[in-house]
């Protein structure tokens, strides 16, 4: 029998843990579920693993985080040469 995510009869524990996998797959937004017994959740599908958010905060965190991550990657990109910087891309595009 497989268990049910949506179903937790107490609140989950969590504790810091540090891993690496080395998998490459999709991410995709699942959506926004309502829910006829309590709050609104959010879904990411990475990987083949659901990562759920209970709370909007929850959500905006990972949100935020993921923000900085690309905002950093395509500042290693750019100092790498594999992309323009937005300056010289303002520098070549048509006025």
């Amino acid at each position: 029998m497989q268990s049910n995510p949506y179903n937790r009869t107490k609140p989950p524990t969590t504790f810091a843990v540090e891993g690496r996998l080395n998998l490459k797959g999709a991410a995709e937004f699942r959506g926004v579920r309502n829910h006829p017994d309590r709050a609104p959740t959010s879904e990411i599908r990475a990987l083949g693993v659901d990562l759920i958010f209970e709370t909007p905060q929850e959500a905006e965190a990972f949100a935020s985080a993921a923000q900085v991550m690309a905002a950093q990657h395509h500042i290693a990109w750019e100092r790498a040469g594999l992309i323009p910087t937005r300056e010289s891309v303002e520098q070549v595009a048509p006025q």
